[in-house]
């Protein structure tokens, strides 16, 4: 631009020179030649400029498209380090959540920990669901919840939502179940019930092995964002692993008090059963019966028929005995080769003696088939109660154990008691 202004101003000064000159000399086409070269350079001149100002335009848009990406960076950056505070508070909380629920070993106490922990997390939810499988994936039980306001859960098997959260075993998060394509909302309980209108829901699993489902949920619409649905789900992960292990060491606890062909309490653990309900007994001064049975001719049945139909025998009696007594505190033994023993807490003497001869009359209606050969058997059964027959341990089941054998001396298949 400068060098047109000042070519400009040259050729006007040159064309003034020019008139003067031709006017001395009259030479016209040395002027007009003149004229003519300078009004080319002039427009070439003006050209170049015409284009480096395009170019320098673009160069200004490029820098100035650079200059706008960078501010876009600098405020997701800000951004990220405005919630770089609440991420490592959250992710803080879930480390202490970990080391905690490693103490764990009772279903109920991790069962209240998980809801407890959930509902701390996330301050913006209005309920909090726990569901455990009962089974098969289509058995789903409401063990825990804790809620905001006094509202009714009405869903305590499951809502579609959980079931197809356990089917699919995949997390699942919703903004809006009035829009979600995959629900029908009218047909999802919360929604309908509480005004419940996002959640976050994921399963308890293990790989394919899946314990039941966590769900979180609220009445605000996009309650929660995908940050906290990666936390949810390690809260999930880490609950389904303390879940497993819980179940391990139950397995382990059984294995050492349980009768691994009967599922019945071995003989050590029952009697440490038995002396605290004895002295709850005393001192609440309330009733306990106690019954002993015995299989009649366990042994020939062993012999004519072998030992696999011996401990079918025993798994059916021990089966029928646990059904028959319940399981209000009630607990059942395998005192030792085909004896077994009860306590039953808080009975009167005729339900005492009706349980007993229940246990009679169902086994011997049972019967076991062997190579097409029906076989039956019997029990003889003996009964005593405190503080009716005594309030010492050691003598109650002396007195029992000598019952038995009165039965059995009496021709079996029989139920003997002093009450």
């Amino acid at each position: 631009m400068y060098n047109f202004f000042l070519i400009t101003t040259l050729l006007i000064y040159f064309c003034a020179g020019c008139i003067l000159l031709s006017q001395k000399y009259l030479n016209f086409p040395v002027f007009f030649a003149a004229i003519f070269i300078f009004v080319g350079l002039a427009w070439f001149l003006r050209r170049r400029d015409r284009r480096l100002s395009l170019d320098l335009d673009s160069d200004i848009e490029a820098v100035q498209e650079k200059i706008n990406l960078l501010e876009a960076s600098l405020v997701d950056k800000k951004k990220m380090l405005l919630s770089l505070p609440q991420k490592s508070e959250k992710i803080s909380f879930l480390f202490d959540i970990s080391h905690q629920a490693t103490t764990l070993i009772d279903f109920e106490e991790i069962f209240g920990f998980m809801v407890e922990e959930a509902f701390e997390l996330f301050p913006q939810a209005d309920n909090i669901l726990l569901f455990m499988l009962q089974g098969s994936i289509d058995s789903l039980t409401l063990v825990r919840s804790k809620k905001k306001n006094q509202v009714a859960i009405k869903e305590k098997k499951g809502d579609i939502v959980d079931f197809w959260v356990v089917r699919n075993n995949q997390s699942l998060i919703i903004d809006d179940i009035a829009n979600d394509f995959r629900f029908d909302h009218a047909k999802v309980v919360c929604h309908r019930e509480r005004s419940i209108n996002s959640l976050v829901s994921s399963p308890l699993a293990i790989g394919e092995k899946v314990f039941g489902v966590l769900r979180v949920e609220s009445k605000a619409s996009t309650a929660f964002s995908h940050e906290d649905f990666r936390i949810f789900r390690s809260l999930c992960d880490i609950s389904a692993v303390v879940l497993e292990r819980a179940g391990l060491f139950r397995d382990i606890e059984e294995l050492a008090i349980m009768d691994s062909l009967t599922g019945l309490f071995l003989r050590d653990y029952f009697f440490g059963r038995l002396k605290e309900e004895v002295a709850r007994a005393l001192k609440n001064k309330t009733n306990l019966g106690i019954i002993m049975i015995d299989i009649d001719d366990f042994k020939k049945i062993n012999d004519l028929y072998g030992h696999a139909v011996g401990d079918i025998v025993l798994k059916r009696t021990a089966k029928i005995m646990q059904s028959a007594i319940g399981e209000s505190g009630n607990t059942a033994c395998r005192f030792g080769g085909e004896e077994f023993i009860a306590c039953m807490v808080e009975c009167d003497k005729t339900s005492l003696l009706a349980k007993a001869q229940e246990m009679r009359l169902a086994i011997e209606a049972c019967s076991v088939v062997f190579r097409r050969k029906q076989v039956n058997f019997t029990v003889s059964v003996g009964a005593v109660m405190l503080p009716h027959d005594g309030c010492d341990l050691l003598d109650l089941l002396d007195k029992v154990d000598h019952l038995l054998y009165a039965a059995k001396k009496q021709g079996k298949n029989q139920v003997c008691s002093n009450l």
